[in-house]
């Protein structure tokens, strides 16, 4: 049987599951299997850090393995009826910048081959 799927925005998971901080008072999103911190976590503090497919990264409950680029520990467990999905909303905007960015870049490289295309058939 599946489990049903909760969906939340990153602001209300960080209440709710306090992720373990670093010293920097942040938390590591780039943890993994070889990690201490990984090591010594109940399974059920352990979240996976998605890269997401429209850009952005997203966690999910437990240990997962595809699309994955890291783990987060928390220090509260989640609960073992459902899967969590957890939205970093900053992640899409940031994605949504870069998109715009290589937008506008592609654009110009665009122009150039043209300018190019033109000079070329004064030839």
């Amino acid at each position: 049987m599946t489990k049903p799927i909760t969906e939340m925005m990153i602001d209300k998971w960080e209440k709710i599951f306090k992720p373990v901080l670093d010293e920097d008072g942040q938390y590591n999103y780039e943890l993994w299997h070889s990690d201490q911190q990984f090591k010594e976590a109940p399974a059920d503090c352990i979240w996976t850090v998605h890269d997401g497919d429209l850009g952005g990264i997203y966690l999910m409950s437990g240990v997962r393995h595809v699309n994955r680029f890291g783990f987060v520990v928390t220090n509260n467990p989640f609960p073992e009826h459902a899967d969590i999905i957890v939205h970093d909303l900053a992640s899409y905007e940031l994605e949504i910048q870069n998109l715009e960015d290589e937008r506008l870049s592609l654009a110009e490289h665009i122009e150039q081959l043209n300018l190019q295309i033109d000079k070329i058939k004064l030839l």
